[in-house]
């Protein structure tokens, strides 16, 4: 390779190291200290672990076909659980609630009048 050019690609990865510290700086200004920070992050992290274990095991059929051998249900009733449990802890809702809400996200139809 040509001097000059490792050269320029030095201060190329100089730059960029740069601006990823200028927008680190400003990410930080922008948090709120808390005497609650680290519990929130803490539980931020519990929560992002379980979505993504769930996601990863509904995701990849070795894994939910291991998990519904284990709990001696079909693979598609194992997703579902799985699926509804990820919903419960995330939304608040059951997963029925939720595919209905997708069904019709204004509510149901008003009543026709004879």
């Amino acid at each position: 390779m040509n001097f000059h050019l490792l050269v320029h690609l030095d201060k190329m990865s100089d730059n960029l190291n740069y601006i990823q510290n200028q927008q680190l700086e400003r990410y930080y200004k922008d948090i709120q200290i808390s005497p609650n920070t680290y519990s929130n992050v803490l539980s931020e992290w519990v929560t992002n672990q379980q979505r993504d274990t769930l996601s990863s095991i509904v995701g990849h059929p070795t894994l939910s076909s291991y998990m519904s051998i284990a709990d001696g249900q079909s693979i598609s009733r194992t997703k579902f659980n799985m699926i509804e449990v990820s919903m419960r802890l995330y939304l608040g809702i059951s997963l029925i609630k939720a595919l209905q809400a997708m069904i019709s996200p204004a509510g149901p139809p008003p009543e026709k009048e004879d």
